[in-house]
């Protein structure tokens, strides 16, 4: 029988994460909240395919030296419920991703505002 904190824990996959790093971010993750390890991925050769498969929420993943984090992006297009979170080769910078629902309000409607709104520039080119 699962333990009853495994049932309603966040399900994690962590992706080509080097061992020790992933043993260090396992033991101090789930000392502190619910958390499943659903996988440990070691190449992103069909990545997409076998998150869609594991449906974390979660998604850990290392990036190699000198790659961005725009693979974050990526994975939100596939995941876009989960949070994807990447650190650099060194881990000394982490990048987090996720979509967040988003709302303004206009209290004082007018066509000069409408056109502002419409007029703002979209996501930088390569964002996701």
């Amino acid at each position: 029988m699962r333990d009853r904190r495994l049932a309603s824990a966040r399900r994690a996959v962590m992706v080509t994460i080097s061992p020790l790093f992933a043993d260090i971010i396992r033991q101090v993750l789930a000392g502190r909240i619910a958390i499943e390890f659903a996988a440990e991925i070691r190449h992103r050769k069909r990545l997409e395919a076998r998150l869609l498969r594991l449906q974390p929420e979660l998604v850990l993943i290392g990036l190699r030296r000198g790659e961005d984090d725009t693979i974050g992006g990526t994975i939100l297009g596939t995941l876009p419920r989960a949070k994807v979170i990447a650190f650099s080769h060194d881990a000394r910078n982490v990048y987090v991703h996720e979509m967040l629902p988003h709302r303004t309000e206009l209290p004082d409607f007018s066509i000069e505002a409408l056109f502002s709104l419409v007029s703002l520039p979209s996501w930088p080119a390569g964002h996701f």
